[in-house]
C-alpha cells in the first residue's frame, strides 16, 4: 500500500505555493509573517505517502510524466517509486498488481475484461482515455487494397471489410504477445469468415515489429502502441489496411452496431485491498491526472506535450514530438478530461458510456467460452465511477463552503486556510478543499 513516511506533508514552501494559486493571494500573503505559521499548525493533515507507480510504455500512458516535471504529485505529498514511475509491457500490468510488486499502474481494461472470471482483485479507478487505433497496416508498396480503396469502389461496408480481410489469409502478421489486441484482431478477422490461424502470426513485442516491418521481413504489421502505429503509418508510411477508426468512420447499418463492440478504455489501476486501504490518497493521486489533463489541452499545450517527448521516445526507442503526441492524443487515444467524466459514467445515450461499450463485449466473451456465464456487475469492475460520484459531491461540498468563508469575513490564520481551501479546488483536488475550508470555519 502508500508507504506513510510522515503525518504531514504540508510545510511552509507547499502553503505558499497553494496560496499562490488563490484568487485572494495577496491579502493571505500579505498577513503578519507568523499566519502562515500558525495556519499550518492549525491545517489539516495531508499524509506524505510514497506509491510504486508503474506505467505501460504507450504514449497514453505515460502522459503522467507532465504530473512529475510540474511537481503536481509533490503538492498532494506523494513521492513516486521510482521517481519517474517504472516503464512496464502492457502484459506486465496484471502480474505486477497482483503479485504486490507495484501499488498503481496504468491500464488497458482490454486485459482485463477478457478474464472478468479470473481476475477479480484488480479494478480501474479512473479512466482518462479510449482507444480507438487498433490498426493492421501494410506497406507503402505492398499492392494489397485498404478497406478504404473497397469502399471508394463501391462496395457496401460489410463486403469490404470482407475482401480486405481475405488478403491477410496465408500472410504474415506480426502481433504483439498481449491478450488484449487478440479479440480485436478476431472481430476483424470475422468480416473474412477466418480464424487468426489463417495468417502466419509473428509474435514480437511492438518495437521489434517495427524494425522487422519496415526492413520488409513481414507485409502485415498490428502494433498494441500508438507509438509504433504513429511511427509505421506517419513515419514509414505504411498505409492502415483496417483499423477501428476506419470502421467507425465508414460502418453504416448493421455494420455500424457491430462495430460499437470495437472500443475500450484506458485508466490506473489497483487491487481492492490497496483501494480500500488508500481512498483519500487515490483522491490526490486523481487530483494530480485531472489536473494534468487540464494542462494537456490548455492553452499551452504544446509546451506541456513537450515535457514528455524525452521519456516517452526513451521507453520506446521512438522519434516523436509534440505534433505527434497530439495527433495520438486527439485522433488514437481522445481524452476524458475532468468535464467529459460526466457522461461516460452518467449518459445512457452517449456511444462512450461505459455500459455501452462493455456490455455487449462481456457477453461476447460469454458466448465464445472466454469467460464463464454469468452477471457481471459493471459498477464493481469500474470503480473509477464511485471515485468520480465522491469527487463530484466533495467539489460542490468546497463550492458551498467557499461561499460561507466568504460570508464570515476571517481573518488573519483562517483566512490563510479558507483561501488554502479555495486553492485546493482550483487543482482538483476537492477532498482537502472540503477539510481546509471546514478548518477555516471552525
Amino acid at each position: 500500500m502508500f508507504t506513510y513516511t510522515k503525518p504531514q506533508m504540508l510545510d511552509r514552501r507547499r502553503m505558499l505555493r497553494l496560496l499562490g494559486g488563490s484568487v485572494a493571494a495577496p491579502a493571505a500573503l500579505n498577513l503578519l509573517p507568523g499566519t502562515v505559521g500558525q495556519a499550518l499548525a492549525l491545517a489539516p493533515e495531508i499524509p506524505a505517502v510514497t506509491a510504486r507507480f508503474s506505467m505501460v510504455s504507450y504514449t497514453n500512458h505515460t502522459w503522467p510524466i507532465i504530473g512529475v516535471r510540474n511537481g503536481y504529485f509533490d503538492e498532494v505529498g506523494i513521492d513516486l517509486d521510482p521517481a519517474d514511475g517504472r516503464i512496464v509491457f502492457e502484459n506486465q500490468t496484471v502480474p505486477l498488481l497482483d503479485n504486490d510488486e507495484v501499488d498503481i499502474s496504468t491500464i488497458f481494461v482490454g486485459v482485463l475484461t477478457p478474464a472478468l472470471d479470473k481476475i477479480i482483485n484488480i479494478k480501474p479507478f479512473l479512466i482518462h482515455s479510449y482507444w480507438q487505433g487498433n490498426t493492421i497496416l501494410t506497406g507503402p508498396d505492398s499492392g494489397f487494397k485498404t478497406l478504404d480503396d473497397f469502399v471508394d469502389e463501391g462496395h457496401e461496408f460489410l463486403e469490404a471489410a470482407k475482401l480486405t480481410v481475405d488478403q491477410l489469409r496465408g500472410q504474415k502478421l506480426t502481433v504483439p504477445p498481449t491478450i488484449s489486441t487478440r479479440p480485436w484482431l478476431e472481430f476483424v478477422y470475422a468480416f473474412g469468415d477466418m480464424t487468426l490461424e489463417d495468417s502466419e502470426l509473428v509474435s514480437l513485442e511492438d518495437p521489434n515489429a517495427v524494425q522487422l516491418a519496415v526492413s520488409g521481413g513481414v507485409p502485415f504489421s498490428s502494433p498494441a502502441g500508438a507509438v509504433q502505429i504513429y511511427q509505421l503509418q506517419f513515419q514509414a508510411n505504411w498505409r492502415p489496411l483496417i483499423s477501428t477508426r476506419q470502421m467507425v468512420r465508414l460502418a453504416t447499418g448493421e455494420g455500424a452496431e457491430v462495430v460499437k463492440k470495437l472500443l475500450n478504455f484506458d485508466g490506473f489501476a489497483a487491487t481492492t485491498d490497496y483501494i480500500d486501504a488508500n481512498r483519500d490518497a487515490i483522491h490526490r493521486f486523481n487530483s494530480v491526472m485531472y489536473r494534468t489533463t487540464a494542462d494537456i489541452f490548455g492553452p499551452n499545450q504544446m509546451a506541456e506535450l513537450n515535457k514528455q517527448v524525452p521519456y516517452v521516445n526513451a521507453a520506446n526507442g521512438s522519434s516523436l514530438d509534440a505534433d505527434a503526441i497530439k495527433f495520438i492524443f486527439e485522433e488514437l487515444d481522445p481524452f476524458f478530461t475532468w468535464e467529459a467524466q460526466e457522461r461516460i459514467w452518467t449518459d445512457p445515450d452517449y456511444a462512450l458510456n461505459y455500459v455501452n461499450v462493455y456490455r455487449d463485449q462481456i457477453e461476447k466473451f460469454i458466448a465464445d467460452g472466454a469467460i464463464a456465464p454469468g452477471e457481471y456487475d459493471l459498477d464493481e469492475l469500474f470503480v473509477a465511477k464511485e471515485f468520480w460520484q465522491e469527487a463530484v459531491e466533495l467539489k460542490a461540498r468546497a463550492a458551498m463552503l467557499a461561499v460561507e468563508a466568504d460570508q464570515a469575513g476571517l481573518s488573519g490564520d483562517k483566512l490563510v486556510l479558507a483561501e488554502a481551501g479555495k486553492s485546493w479546488a482550483t487543482k482538483y483536488n476537492f477532498l482537502d478543499a472540503v477539510r481546509f475550508l471546514e478548518a477555516s470555519l471552525t
